[in-house]
């Protein structure tokens, strides 16, 4: 995979690289080029400038104190982008998009390449996968620059022209992608020769479960709420699938929990960095979401810990959702990419939206379905009652079994329209006396000065 800091658009073919004649034709050559695009996403997404902890910081949920390590490589210090202080020089996360679209690179090799291949044992697989990959790729650009460029091939010359477009338009192509890969994917998870694997802790390339839970997502976030719920109602419904059980709630994040749909390998740096344990933490949870906790809810003791501030010398809180801090210890972690407890939550948001519009019967369904996710964190049931009120306490779920994945607060606070009353809150109460001003424009990120350079229009606003 070409290096992060190249231009995505002019990608030229190496001779050497995956695009040269016949590097299609084996099973065993294109398993592991798929394996390198989630290798990137994980990249992205863990470590001191992923996406985890830059966009929980941008959110409201971490707090950030000034770390004299922390600027470095040209990015902005975490207090920067706790104050939404990024701009298109020292822009947050400078490899995400770069990256995101080598992603998309790679996929684009495999789906023109491919379906010509005669001899491929897995072909339906490797084809699935790759528009898997592309749909979870684009689902990240949009929700974190608004506007993106369309790639759908490995024509750099093309590509260097293509031109933003609203995120309407990439959505319908994720929503196209992931119904070829429900088409393509078998229910069986493989490994990276092809051949099927039944452990648990081997979904790490995604299944057709994988690809319906992900086009619930997307549909969820597009308003299409019974696509989001048959999706996501045929995921909870497969045995292989299991919330894990309330007395061994802090295993949520184990490689053997039942919970993952699609995990991903988490390396020892990430999952020192992600359990607080390298390099000494100086980010804490905030006060807001530490308040969202109800009294003895499971998670709260369970997927929180206390730490001294290397720099304040003052106890904080921080995540404690991965549990192997000890240097050379077995990988006993995995990153959620898609799990279950998201699921029941889509299938809940979706009924509630469903009886909203009339089918009175969803609420029931909204309700069995939030109560899972409280019972399982050791609280009672919900005492929402309509559709308006449960939609604000499947919300305020979301922010408590979801806190610190994927990005899941800054982009539900978005798509539900609450992004801009949440930040003005931010703004006069935690913080309050760091800079930071909120303007509606800053909900996406910019993009850097290198890639604006490729013609495109930069993010509105900056």
């Amino acid at each position: 995979m070409a290096s992060c800091k190249k231009d995505y658009l002019t990608l030229p073919k190496p001779a050497n690289s995956v695009e040269a004649e016949g590097a299609y034709a084996n099973d065993d050559a294109i398993g592991p080029l798929l394996t390198g695009a989630y290798g990137a996403l994980k990249q992205s997404q863990t470590g001191t400038k992923g996406s985890n902890l830059l966009l929980a910081l941008y959110a409201d949920e971490m707090v950030a104190v000034e770390d004299p390590f922390a600027a470095l490589d040209g990015e902005p210090s975490s207090v920067a982008v706790y104050s939404w202080k990024i701009t298109p020089v020292n822009t947050a996360g400078k490899y995400f998009w770069p990256r995101l679209y080598n992603i998309i690179y790679i996929c684009n090799g495999v789906l023109e390449n491919v379906p010509n291949q005669s001899k491929l044992l897995y072909k339906n697989q490797w084809l699935g996968e790759a528009y898997f990959m592309r749909a979870l790729a684009y689902y990240y650009l949009v929700n974190m620059y608004g506007n993106v460029a369309i790639i759908t091939s490995t024509n750099y010359k093309e590509n260097i022209i293509v031109p933003r477009v609203a995120p309407a338009q990439a959505y319908s192509l994720m929503q196209a992608d992931l119904k070829q890969a429900i088409s393509l994917l078998s229910p069986d998870y493989k490994d990276v020769s092809g051949k099927t694997t039944t452990a648990t802790n081997a979904r790490t390339r995604p299944n057709q479960l994988a690809a319906k839970a992900l086009l619930a997502r997307v549909s969820l976030f597009t308003g299409q709420w019974q696509q989001a719920w048959d999706n996501a109602d045929q995921v909870i419904k497969d045995t292989r699938y299991a919330l894990q059980p309330r007395a061994s709630i802090g295993n949520t994040f184990l490689a053997t929990s039942r919970e993952f749909i699609l995990e991903g390998d988490c390396d020892e740096d990430a999952r020192l960095f992600e359990a607080g344990g390298f390099p000494p933490p100086s980010n804490s949870l905030s006060s807001s979401l530490m308040s969202s906790f109800e009294p003895n809810d499971l998670r709260l003791k369970n997927w929180v810990r206390m730490d001294l501030n290397f720099l304040t010398g003052m106890m904080i809180n921080l995540p404690s959702k991965y549990k192997s801090t000890i240097i050379g210890q077995p990988k006993l972690d995995r990153l959620p990419l898609l799990r279950l407890a998201e699921q029941y939550l889509i299938r809940a948001e979706a009924a509630a939206q469903l009886a909203k519009l009339g089918d009175a019967g969803k609420l029931a369904s909204a309700i069995t379905d939030l109560n899972a996710i409280r019972s399982r964190a050791g609280l009672g049931v919900t005492t929402a009652a309509t559709p308006d009120a449960l939609l604000d306490a499947i919300l305020k779920e979301r922010r408590t079994e979801l806190f610190f994945e994927d990005g899941h607060r800054l982009f539900d606070l978005r798509r539900t329209g609450k992004l801009d009353a949440v930040m003005q809150q931010e703004m006069q109460t935690s913080r309050l006396g760091t800079g930071a001003k909120w303007e509606s424009y800053k909900q996406y990120l910019p993009l850097t000065v290198n890639d604006n350079r490729a013609g495109l229009a930069q993010t509105p606003g900056y």
